[in-house]
């Protein structure tokens, strides 16, 4: 019974010795984002190799977040601009969650706290619409007969970046940050891969990208 006592006691000690060091700090602004995708696709048998790469779509949006100190928790609501998919000019509009976790070891120089930045994030459409430039027909791909679901053109991210923050005064601080990072093929890019296999064919992908935030926050 003591052994737990003294066990409970460390634990609690070290609780409150933790939450007195850390500053929480809430916030929120802008955010732009940028998707690159690269699709390659080699015949077997043979030296031809099929490769499209371009933009895949470029965001904007608003962003709320969570700090403390070492790590960063965040929402974020983008809205798409033009996109071109296989080559074929088409005008898309994207309505997207995501949600991060990015782990983050500030340091302090000039009265500045910069902070490299290391984590994840999914991508999450909500609504997307699309119509051909050319055509003009277009139409919701998630009413689509053969259209994916959200869930299966959702997108995890790694990402990598640095941030710093401003202090306007002791406790409100202007905070720019800029992430770089690559993608998981989703599950429809995962079918595509496998078809190819099974034909003796082999595709991959490369998806990578990158984000530019701007935010105020508050720190208590």
């Amino acid at each position: 019974m003591k052994k737990i006592t003294a066990i409970i006691f460390v634990f609690l000690f070290a609780g409150s010795s933790l939450s007195a060091q850390f500053n929480f700090s809430i916030g929120g602004g802008g955010v732009y984002k940028v998707d690159n995708d690269s699709d390659t696709y080699k015949f077997s048998g043979t030296n031809r190799k099929e490769k499209q790469s371009g933009p895949a779509g470029n965001y904007g949006g608003f962003f709320g977040f969570f700090d403390a100190v070492y790590a960063e928790a965040d929402i974020c609501l983008f809205f798409s601009s033009t996109a071109y998919i296989d080559n074929n000019p088409m005008v898309s509009s994207i309505t997207a969650l995501q949600f991060g976790l990015l782990g983050k070891f500030p340091f302090y120089a000039a009265g500045i706290t910069f902070f490299p930045l290391v984590g994840f994030q999914f991508f999450l459409p909500l609504a997307w619409t699309k119509k051909e430039i050319n055509t003009g027909e277009g139409g919701s791909i998630f009413k689509e007969d053969s259209a994916p679901t959200r869930f299966e053109i959702s997108q995890f991210w790694v990402r990598i970046g640095a941030g710093a923050d401003l202090f306007v005064t002791s406790q409100i601080f202007v905070r720019p940050s800029f992430l770089w990072g690559f993608r998981f093929k989703n599950k429809e890019e995962r079918d595509l891969v496998k078809n190819a296999k099974a034909k003796g064919d082999r595709r991959s992908y490369f998806n990578h990208g990158f984000e530019f935030r701007l935010a105020a926050g508050y720190r208590f």
